[in-house]
């Protein structure tokens, strides 16, 4: 589906016959991989050779009917021949004025010309995993068996369940909202989209707000001069994502989605996000002229990770704001599995899909906040117990005691100093203005370096105030759009 101009793009008879038959295969093909650990036992059971390869034969049969009856719609339509033959002069040519043609076109851009190439950059920080963190060696077969379990779990279940704006099916049902969303952001914004090539070959789509000198909108000048790239959450793209909330304090904003992720090729694994981002990073810096001093990356939920390693591999941006991110992806996947195959989900994560974002995060030593909401149900490891019990397990926590940890060694030497994080973390808002002392003076928590020779009082009233420095809670749910009053750029902080 594209869209020239402002005026919608409509298929012929032929062509939506065969769009509906090809989202009906998209489903299928989505509902048999996540039904697989209950279609294979029964099809072992059920299935003869013979019944198999006759439902085989019908639906390679029903696939073939269906791309050819839309290929057959598409080539009688002459709107869309002349939208082929811009593209492929496009791919030949990589000409200015027919990539301005093209960008009148909301279109797939797997086969699109490139508006920007990524290049390999070298000294690019990795997390390493640990043989400890996999598992140990069992014996064989055992260990045969574990890892080609481990490698189909991840690669069929595993990926869908933890991203699931990766699935056909998901970018078939919203694919209107999508249209809709381009199209406003480019005729009504002045948005530039801008597909990018990846190193490892993905195309990444990607929405860029320009508010430097926007003088329609009488935008504060300074705001319009930071870029806030944004990291979108497991289900979340740029169309309908976190960018909403910079975008009305009048940032510039470029938002971005995961390979895999509506108009994005490629599947969303950690090692092609990191290269998608990383990718993003560099047509910020290299193509939209922003410095790196002039960025603040905005991650939420699951968008930490990429978010967190940007700000370990670029030490200079403006800030980094987390919010409703976790520190570790294994123990919310423990929480939610089966306890007997705890040992079988710790080697599936950190052998295929590990989230190091603590570890990304403790890399970094610029300026953060942390957002945690405090009716999140999605990052807690208590999911079924009290709103107190579901705030004391939220992931975000752990986020904060690491933080204090690496920035300000000595603090927190003690299970009791942790438990006076824990326990600020319990009061609202209020509450934490009546554990501050004013006579405490603020200069002195900047300059101070050593925690040794201080008085229990003094520890505590340290602790408060880096909390009330580093962290902040949005009273609301994982899903809801962040308010204005909470996006706060976080300051310079020894």
């Amino acid at each position: 589906m594209f869209l020239p101009g402002n005026v919608g793009y409509n298929p012929n008879p032929i062509e939506s016959i065969g769009n509906t038959l090809v989202s009906f295969t998209v489903g299928l093909k989505n509902f048999g991989v996540m039904a697989s650990p209950i279609l294979i036992p029964w099809a072992i059971r059920r299935l003869t050779l013979s019944s198999t390869m006759t439902w085989f034969q019908w639906l390679i049969f029903f696939h073939i009917v269906a791309y050819t009856t839309r290929s057959i719609g598409r080539l009688l339509n002459p709107e869309y021949r002349k939208f082929v033959n811009l593209l492929l002069e496009g791919n030949n040519k990589n000409n200015t004025n027919i990539l301005n043609q093209l960008s009148l076109y909301d279109y797939q851009i797997y086969a699109a010309p490139p508006t920007f190439k990524a290049s390999h950059r070298t000294n690019i920080w990795y997390v390493d995993t640990s043989e400890e963190e996999i598992l140990r060696p069992i014996s064989e077969p055992w260990n045969t068996i574990r890892s080609c379990t481990s490698y189909f779990m991840a690669h069929t279940i595993g990926r869908r369940m933890l991203y699931p704006g990766g699935l056909s099916l998901f970018n078939y049902m919203f694919s209107e909202v999508f249209v809709e969303k381009r199209r406003s952001y480019i005729i009504d914004e002045r948005a530039q989209r801008n597909v990018i090539l990846a190193e490892d070959g993905n195309r990444i789509d990607s929405m860029f707000f320009d508010r430097r000198n926007n003088k329609l909108k009488q935008v504060d000048e300074q705001r319009g001069s930071t870029l806030v790239i944004c990291c979108d959450g497991n289900a979340g793209y740029y169309e309908t994502g976190v960018m909403v909330t910079p975008l009305k304090m009048g940032y510039s904003v470029l938002g971005w989605n995961s390979p895999g992720f509506a108009e994005s090729t490629g599947n969303p694994y950690p090692e092609n996000i990191l290269a998608a981002i990383e990718s993003v990073m560099q047509l910020a810096i290299q193509n939209l002229g922003f410095k790196e001093e002039q960025i603040v990356v905005f991650g939420w939920s699951i968008g930490g990770f990429p978010a967190t390693w940007v700000a370990a591999n670029y030490p200079n941006i403006r800030g980094l704001i987390l919010d409703a991110t976790f520190d570790d992806l294994l123990p919310l996947a423990i929480s939610r599995m089966p306890q007997s195959l705890g040992h079988l989900v710790q080697f599936t994560v950190r052998k295929h899909l590990n989230l190091p974002i603590s570890k990304q995060l403790l890399k970094y030593h610029g300026p953060i906040l942390i957002i945690r909401r405090s009716q999140d149900d999605i990052i807690v490891t208590e999911d079924v117990g009290s709103m107190v019990e579901k705030l004391a397990s939220n992931r975000a926590n752990h986020l904060l005691i690491l933080l204090l940890k690496s920035r300000h060694p000595g603090l927190l030497n003690t299970p009791e100093d942790e438990n006076i994080v824990h326990f600020w973390l319990a009061r609202d808002p209020e509450e934490r203005l009546s554990l501050r002392d004013d006579e405490f003076d603020d200069d002195d928590l900047a300059l101070r370096e050593d925690y040794t020779n201080i008085s229990e009082d003094e520890r505590n009233q340290i602790i408060y105030r880096l909390c009330d420095r580093y962290f902040l809670d949005f009273d609301a749910g994982h899903n809801v759009p962040l308010h204005e009053m909470y996006f706060n750029l976080p300051k310079s902080f020894p």
